[in-house]
This record gives structure tokens, sequence and C-alpha cells, in this order.
């Protein structure tokens, strides 16, 4: 009990001390109130008198004892004494400040003591006399010469000790106090000179938090050590581990409030004062080039990308016309200058942001500088650039980086040509994008959008309100005015690009050279009809005004593109480059580029053609296995410039495509380049077959190159007349298919150029009428390619004879659909006639022969009946073509040299040896003719009327055919000589699709279906049956076939026939082919149940 009564005691004696110490203070705070407004009225009236100015000062100075107010400051407990203690010294901060700025250790001592002390720092009160004293002491400092830098020093100093929601307010408090001093630089400006000040002085702290952090964390490792070295082993590894992982959180940790300090200072101000801040501050920092310049960068590039600002920067535009509410003219005038306040703090950032780059650039090269920092550097001030990117208007983004372009470094010159070239796409992707949403709604929605706007407009002056916008209009003429400026920029800047892009000397790095081009194609997209929409009429006529605007100055750049397209130039990137920028160029301009095509586009044919010759030789050396790295970097950047050359070639077409007339064999030269045909030289395709790179993810650059020259051979035919094309295109493609011997054109040889032209040329005839002229020459190109199986280069093999031939057969098939049937006539007789010129060579008939029967096949399966009645000259030719008189292999032996006789003979002795190469030539092609002459019969029967398929026809052909059946195909022959479009010649590939076995069969059931009277069925029949009984297993299958077709075309029809085949179906069953037994086993499955009965009891008796 007695210790009780005695902490009652002691407690009400603190209470009752503490009550007179805070009532003390109190009074002496009053009096010091009255004494500065004393000493303030005696100042105003000794102004003139300097001497009684300084006696007065003097004696207010020797007045007051400032150590000690300070003392109790310091010594005062927390409660009621300590924030009399604060308001008496900031009472006298006013009354003696001369005082106060003596005793300025002792002071900011107490202030910071006063901040860190916990038991106060929840006190609204204590937190109120604290940030009253520092707003009065401040100032006196200031005015007492410590300077602002320093007072600032003073109290960030205090800031790590105070508690975290204590800082902002102590800044706050500060930034206050300095609201009313004027600096230079500030004066009359409304801005704070404080705010710069301290957020110079926090990032300047980091370093100093850091360092303390580090050595706080160094003497508690250092603890754990000793005791983790007591025991040894595995603890003593884990602690060493978390030892590490402790310092760098504290590291860390101890700079984190500071980021989130100066983002909070940086909030809470307008977004005008914020900039001002920034820029300040930057500017400071570049004068200490290091780890603030780095701080400072990142710290303004974070709060220039943040929402926040966006919305403090319209919040304050909005605010300033509000402040207009009757005078809307003052109200449009207050955010503009608002926006162009703002524009000017972006445009100093952006140049305070490059001389941060140019710095740390040179830092990186001096080995005596942190080259790491100055990479820190470096990065901060792009950063700060492309936040800019999206705040800065087009043209005051362009002038800002103009002056970095003539860096001597030619890495900062690289970048500021990124940047523009960025800048410039970036403005036309939005001009697009604004077109997009306009067109995205539609007339009636932008109609009532309209009328509402317009009603609350009329509600708002009636009330006397703040104008309200009214539309777009107003965004409209910002846009326009933006546009202006875009333009005189871009064109101070064309000159300086072309002089990069043509530099010399040491100094001009092709990286630097391509990417000024790179800026030049990018100013052509921003000013041309890409950058515009249909929808949005006005923003594209002010394009288009800006677009003649920057054609003089953009047309003057062409003869530096047209000089890095020179043969000599080495770089390939630079090519690639300048072919870029002169497509876009000749998009943008049009047929405003007319004076320059003359030097234009020779350079582009000169550029494009070394392109694709390197890449035909690159894909040898791929194809002879000696591919390297360099092989493949060749490929890759040949395919970038022969990319860019399709392009401009493109442009030249879809923009002065009149002006391409003198220049097509050039176009075709580049276009038909076996490079870019997937042909990757003589007779090959090697280069178009590699679609992926190295990781098979992505298309090469070649494959890309090959696509576009296909799209550009789609397109040139549908832009270019037939009588400016096709003689060019003809020529193309005889040197695609080796009739010319030079040297040089003998790397033009490719069958996928040949198959190339003829696409183009079938596409040009039909798409417009052709003279008959010009279709004869189309004609005569067709003819020509129809007979590459004759005369071809050596180097095509199979596939690209077929390959070509099938092209010229599409081809002429694609022309006949065009034409009258009095116009096709002709043209057909023309083409029987072509077959027929050459019969004394047994070689060029067959192979043309064999050409005819694919294109009437072709023919007949598009034109159908339309053909039929017409090709009463191929039924001749196929019933010629089926002879066996026609001994293909009896005349090659002659054209050898070789007599009948002794062919004979050779036959004779020849058993497991290989024939002669021409024998087997002849003896396929003779194969393949009889094939095709089976497979055009069929179809032309198949579709015909009953006007060509008489009783004297059908009685002619169907021994022809029924023969076929039993035919044997060549004998001896290596399977890597059989050509691909031959597989009928292994036993039991007999009835392959397209094999002679499978069309003899399919045509003998044709005819007898399509025969005119069915009495002729049963002559036609019995040869069927009788090839069922040839001693070849071979012939039989095929016969058997033919029946079973033969059945399923007649269905019921065919009962009548079926008494005479079941003699041989009988003996079939007892066959020792298995094939043929199981073949004639599903004939008579099928003929039973279409005649509803058991046939096999007929089958036992033989027929009886």
């Amino acid at each position: 009990d007695a210790n009780a009564d005695a902490d009652v005691v002691a407690a009400r004696a603190a209470a009752s001390g503490g009550y007179a110490q805070a009532l003390l203070l109190s009074t002496l705070e009053a009096l010091a109130v009255r004494s500065a407004c004393t000493t303030a009225a005696t100042k105003e009236k000794s102004k003139k008198s300097k001497k009684a100015d300084t006696a007065d000062d003097d004696v207010t100075d020797s007045f007051w004892d400032v150590p000690l107010v300070v003392r109790a400051v310091r010594d005062a407990e927390a409660g009621p004494a300590r924030d009399a203690s604060l308001s008496l010294l900031a009472a006298l901060a006013k009354a003696d400040p001369k005082g106060v700025m003596r005793a300025a250790l002792e002071v900011s001592a107490a202030l910071t003591h006063s901040a860190s002390d916990l038991s106060s720092s929840e006190d609204a009160s204590s937190r109120r006399a604290l940030e009253q004293a520092l707003g009065a002491v401040v100032p006196a400092w200031i005015a007492g010469g410590l300077g602002m830098d320093a007072a600032c020093d003073r109290v960030i100093d205090a800031l790590p000790d105070a508690p975290q929601h204590r800082r902002a307010s102590l800044c706050v408090a500060f930034l206050r106090a300095t609201e009313t001093v004027s600096t230079e630089g500030s004066a009359g400006t409304g801005k704070n000179p404080g705010l710069p000040v301290v957020l110079a002085s926090l990032l300047s702290h980091t370093k100093s938090l850091e360092l303390a952090a580090e050595l706080a964390s160094a003497k508690l490792a250092a603890k754990s050590k000793k005791r983790a070295q007591k025991a040894g082993g595995a603890l003593l590894a884990a602690t060493n581990e978390q030892i590490e992982m402790e310092k760098q959180r504290a590291v860390e940790g101890a700079t984190v409030w500071v980021g989130d300090l100066v983002a909070t200072l940086l909030a809470r101000e307008a977004a005008t004062n914020a900039v001002d801040a920034l820029v300040r501050v930057s500017k400071l920092a570049t004068t200490e080039t290091g780890r603030l310049e780095w701080l400072v960068a990142e710290t303004a590039a974070k709060h220039l990308s943040s929402r926040a600002f966006v919305a403090a920067a319209r919040r304050e535009a909005v605010a300033a016309a509000a402040a207009h509410p009757e005078d809307e003219q003052a109200a449009e005038e207050a955010a503009d200058l608002i926006a162009l306040e703002l524009q000017r703090g972006y445009a100093a950032l952006a140049e305070n942001a490059l001389v941060m780059i140019r710095a740390a650039t040179a830092d990186a090269e001096d080995s005596s500088k942190d080259a790491k920092l100055a990479s820190r550097v470096e990065r901060g001030g792009r950063r700060v650039l492309g936040a800019l990117d999206g705040l800065l208007a087009p043209g005051a983004y362009l002038n800002a980086i103009a002056p970095l372009l003539e860096h001597t470094d030619p890495r900062v010159r690289r970048k500021a040509l990124r940047l523009v070239a960025h800048r410039l796409r970036a403005a036309a992707a939005a001009s697009v994008a604004r077109g997009a949403a306009a067109k995205s709604k539609s007339r009636k929605a932008r109609s009532r959008a309209r009328a509402m706007k317009h009603r609350q407009a009329s509600r708002q002056k009636g009330a006397n309100s703040a104008p309200m916008d009214l539309g777009e209009d107003d965004d409209d003429d910002v846009l326009e005015e933006e546009l202006v400026d875009e333009v005189e920029a871009a064109t101070r800047l064309a000159p300086v690009l072309a002089s990069l892009a043509v530099a010399i000397g040491a100094s001009a790095q092709s990286a630097t050279r391509a990417a000024a081009l790179g800026a030049l194609e990018a100013a052509a997209v921003r000013f041309s009809d890409a950058s515009s929409s249909s929808v949005d009429t006005r923003m594209t006529q002010e394009i288009r005004k800006a677009q003649l605007a920057f054609a003089p100055s953009l047309l003057k750049t062409v003869p530096a593109m047209v000089r890095c397209l020179s043969e000599h130039e080495k770089s390939r990137a630079v090519v690639a480059a300048a072919a870029n920028a002169l497509a876009a160029v000749m998009t943008s301009l049009g047929p405003r580029c007319v004076p320059v095509l003359p030097e234009a586009v020779p350079a582009l044919f000169a550029a494009s053609r070394k392109a694709a010759n390197t890449l035909v030789s690159v894909a040898h050396e791929k194809s002879s296995d000696e591919t390297t790295v360099a092989t493949t970097r060749d490929e890759t950047e040949t395919g970038a410039v022969l990319v860019a050359c399709l392009r401009a070639v493109n442009a030249l077409m879809a923009k002065m495509g009149g002006f391409l007339s003198p220049h097509l064999a050039d176009v075709l030269a580049l276009l038909l380049s076996p490079s870019l045909c997937g042909g990757g030289g003589v007779g090959g395709g090697g280069v178009g077959g590699d679609t992926t790179t190295g990781d098979g993810a992505m298309k090469s650059a070649t494959t890309t190159a090959a696509e576009h020259a296909a799209a550009l051979r789609e397109a040139l035919p549908r832009a270019t007349p037939p009588r400016l094309l096709l003689a060019p295109l003809g020529d193309a493609m005889r040197l695609a298919l080796g009739d010319e011997a030079s040297g040089e054109s003998q790397s033009r040889v490719s069958f996928t150029a040949a198959a190339a032209a003829l696409r183009m040329a079938a596409v040009s005839v039909s798409v417009t009428d052709t003279p008959v002229a010009h279709r004869d020459a189309l004609i005569a190109m067709l003819l020509r390619a129809l007979d590459v199986r004759r005369d071809h280069p050596r180097e095509f093999d199979a596939t690209a004879i077929d390959a070509v031939e099938k092209e010229a057969c599409d081809a002429f098939v694609r022309v006949a659909s065009t034409l009258t049937e009095s116009a096709f006539a002709p043209t057909l007789q023309r083409f029987t006639e072509w077959a027929k010129a050459r019969a004394d060579d047994p070689h060029a008939s067959t192979a043309r022969l064999s050409a005819l029967f694919r294109v009437a096949s072709a023919l007949a399966d598009a034109l159908r009946g339309v053909f039929a009645p017409l090709a009463t000259p191929i039924l001749d030719l196929a019933a010629s073509a089926l002879d066996p008189a026609f001994d293909p292999a009896s005349a090659a032996s002659l054209e050898n040299g070789t007599s009948a006789k002794k062919r004979k003979k050779e036959k004779k002795q020849e058993t497991v040896s290989a024939k002669d190469d021409a024998v087997v030539v002849a003896e396929l092609d003779a194969w393949r003719m009889k094939a095709r002459a089976l497979g055009a019969l069929r179809r032309i029967v198949s579709h015909e009327n009953g006007d060509l398929l008489d009783t004297a026809r059908f009685n002619q052909l169907h021994p022809l055919v029924t023969r076929c059946l039993t035919a044997e195909p060549p004998k001896g022959v290596s399977l890597q000589k059989i050509p691909f479009d031959i597989s009928d010649l292994a036993e039991n590939d007999e009835l392959v699709p397209g094999g002679v076995g499978h069309e003899a069969s399919q045509c003998i059931a044709q005819l007898i279906a399509s025969a005119p009277d069915d009495t002729l069925w049963k002559p036609a029949h019995r040869g069927v049956l009788l090839a069922t009984r040839d001693p070849a297993p071979r012939a039989r299958r095929v016969a058997l076939a033919a029946l079973l077709e033969t059945t399923n075309k007649l269905q019921e029809e065919y009962l009548v026939l079926l008494p005479e085949a079941i003699p041989f179906l009988s003996e079939l069953f007892e066959d020792p082919d298995e094939n043929v037994e199981a073949a004639a086993r599903t004939l008579t499955a099928t003929l039973a149940e279409l005649s509803g009965e058991d046939l096999k009891s007929l089958m036992a008796g033989g027929g009886e």
C-alpha cells in the first residue's frame, strides 16, 4: 500500500510539474509572439536608418536565450510540455531568427529528437506542434544564410529515425515553409522551390542509407557468425547463406521508403509543378554525374508513366478552364496554357535525358569510370525518353531528339535514329487507330452523342456554369496543330537523315546508315495514305496536306537511297533498308516520284539481281553439304534484301503501273529467278524448300522473299495488259527452259521458273480480252512448254519435265475456257497439227502425242460435252497411238544406228543386264503415251452425246483397247530409271490409277457403256473375255477388272452377256494365281447379286 501511495504521489507530482512547465512555456511563447510583432513594427519604422536597425537587431539578439529553449525542447517530456516548448521555438524563430540561425545545429538536433520520439508520434497535437515549429524554423534558417539545400538536408537527416507515417508530413511541412521563399529561377512562377531540393536530397541520401544498412547488417552478421563458428558444420554454412540474404534484404529495404516518399510528394503536386520539379532536379543531377542521375531518371520515368500523373494533368487543365465560367475563349486559352507548359517541361526533360545519355556513353568508354553505373544512367535516360514518347507531341519530340543525331558516338546516333523512327511509326499507328475508332461508331450513335452534348451544354450555359467540350472539333484542332509542327520537324530532319545514310569514313557504320534509312522509311509511312482513314475525312485531308508539304523534302532524299542501292555497297543491311525506304517513298508520293524513277528503278533491279544470284550460290553450297555459319548468315541477309526489293517493286506496280512497262524484262527476271520460284538452280528446287529457320518455328528470310515474289507473280498479270506482258514473259520462259546457250542465261534455267511463267501467262489472258495476235503468241509459248519432254535441258529430271508439262496443260485449259467455239476450234487444230508435225521422229512424236493426250484429258474434264464434238482428231491420233505397229523400241534402235535384226538378237541375249538408255526412255515414253491415250479416249467417250462414237468408230477402237488389256510393260528397267509418273511396271501394280492396265479396263467399260447399239457389246465383251485366258497373270487381273467395271456401268443390262462369261469365270476359279482367283470370286458375287441367282451350280457345270 505504501508503494502504491508513493506511485500515485509521484504521478500527481509529474502531472503538476508537466502542467507547470507547459504553463510557463506558453507564457514565454506569448511574450515571444509579442516581441516578434514589436520587432517587425520597429523595423518598418527604421528602414531609412541602417544604424537604428542594427542597434535594434542587437537588442533583439541579446534578449532571448535560444539554447535554453532548445534544451527545453529536447528534455521536456512528451505531452503538453514538449508541445509548448515546440510552440515557443516556433515563436522564437519569428522573434529572433538570427538567434535560431546561430543555434541551427542544436535546433536541428532537437527537432530530430522530437520527430523520432515514438511516444509522441501518434499524438496529433504533438505532430501539429512539430510541423508548426519546422514551418517557422526553416524560413529563419534560409533567411539567416543557411541556404535551402542545407536546411533541407537537416530535415531529411531526421527522416530515417522518424516513424514511416511521419516522414511524408515532415516533408510537406518543409515544403509549406518554403512556399513563400523566393529563389533564383522561381520568382514570379508560382512554383515551390523546395520541391526539387527535397527530391534531390532524398535521392542523394540513398547511398548513405544503403551504407548504414550494410554496416548495421555487418555488425549483426559478425555476431551470428561467431555463434555459428562455435557450433560449426552445417549450421555454419546455413548461417553464412542466411547472413548474405539478410544483408542483401537490409540494403534493398533501406531505401525502399525513399522511392515511395518521392512518389507521394510528386503525386500531391499539380502536374505542371511536378514536371517543373523533375526538370529542375534533372538539371541539378546532370551537373553531378553518377548515381543521382540514374535515380532521378528512374523517378521521372516512373512518375510520367503513372496513371496518377495523367489524371493530374487532366484535372489541372479542367480546373484552369473552370476558372473562367463566363468566358469560353479565356477558358480555352487557360487550358491551352497548361498544355503548353507541360509540353515545355516535357521538352526540357527530353533534353536532360539526352544529356544523360551522352555523358553515360562517354563514361562507359572511360576506364576510370564505373561502367555499370554508366550503363544504368544510359538506361534511365532511355526510360525517360520512352515515357515522354506518349506525352510529348510528335513535333516537339523530334526536335528534342534532333541534337543527338549529330553526336560523335555512333551508338548514341543509332539510338536517336531508332527513337525517331519509333515515334513516327507510333504517330502513324495512332492516326490509323483514331480512324478505326471513328469507323466503329455508327452514324446514329454519333448523332445521338452530339445531340446529347449540345443539350448538356445548353443547360450548363443557362446555369452559368463552366463551358463544356462539345465534341471532337477541339481535339481535331489540336491534332492539326501538332501535325503542322510534326511536318516542320520532319522537314528539318530529312536532310540530316539522308546525310547519315550516305556517310563515309571511319565513323560511318553500317548499322547507323541502316537506322537512318529506317527513319526515312518511317517518315514516308507517316505522311502517306497508310496513316489516314476513309472514315475520318477531316484528318485524312490534313494528312494529305502534310504529305504535300513534306513531299519535296522526302523526294530530295531519294538520291541517297539510290546511292545505298549501288553495286558498290558492301553492307546488305544498308541495301535492304534503302529498298524498304524507297518502297515507302513510292507508296507515299506515288506519281510524284516519276522524276527519280530513271535513276531509282535500274539501281533497284541491279540490287535485286545481285541478291538473287547470291541466293542461288548459297543454295548450291547448301546442296553440296558445305553449309556453314557464314552461309546461313548470307542466306538470311540476302533474303532480307530480296524481300525489301520486292516490296519496292510491288509499290512501283501498285502506284505507278503505267511506268513499269520499260522495266518488265527486269521485273520478270527478278520474279522468275530460280531462287524465288522454289528452284535453287538449274533444273532443281532447293531454296524454296526450306520453310523454317533452324529452330523450325519461323520461316526463313528466303522463304519470305519467295512468298513475296509469288504474290507479285499473281498480281502482275492482272495489272499489266497482255500486249505488254506476253512477249517478255515468253522470253523469260524460254530462258528457263534453256533455249539460250550463253553462260549468263544458264543460271536462269529452272523448271519452277518456267512453270511460274506459264501460270502468269494463263492469268494474263484469262482476266482480260486478248487480241488474236497476242493469243497466237501465247499458244506458241504453250506449245514450246508442252514440247519440254522432247527438248529440255539435261539437268531436268522426270519431276521437272512433268511439272512444266502440267503447268502448260493447265494454262491451255484456262485459256480454252475463255474462248468461244469459233476461236477454240482453230486453236485445237493448230495443237493437233503440232503433235503430228514430227511423225518421222519417233521420240518427238511419242513426246508430243503424250502431251496432246494429257491436254485432251484436261479439256474433257473441264469442258465436258462442249469439247467432245471437237475431239475427232484426238480420237484418230489415239487410235494411231494404240496401234501395235507403233514400235518405239525399234525406232530408238534405228535412231542409234542399230538395225532391227541386231536389236532382236540383243533382246534374246538380254536377260538380267540393263537396257540401253535410249531404248528404256523410248519404251517408257510409249508406255506413258499409251496410258494417256486411253485416259483421253475414256474421258471423251464419256462426255459425247452420240454423234462422235458411231459403229465404225466403235469397231475401230474396241480391238485396240482390248489389246491393251494384255499389254506387257517394259522389262529390265532399273528402279532408278523409272519416272515417278509411271508406277504400274512392277508385278501386282497393274491397276495403279493412271497406269495402262487401269486406264484400259476403265476405257473398254466406258466404250461398251457408250456404244451406239447394244449389239456392239458382244464383240467388245468377247475381247475382254479372251484376255482372261492370257498366259500372263497380270493380263488376267486387268481383264477381270475390266469385266467388273463393265458390270458396274451396265448393272442389270449386263445379264444379257452373263451366259458367255460363265465358262471363262469358272476357269478362273481354279487359276493358279491367288489374286486372279480372288478377283474372279469378287466378280461372281457381284453378278450373283445382280441376277438374284446362285451362280455356283452354273460355274460347276462350266456354264451348261
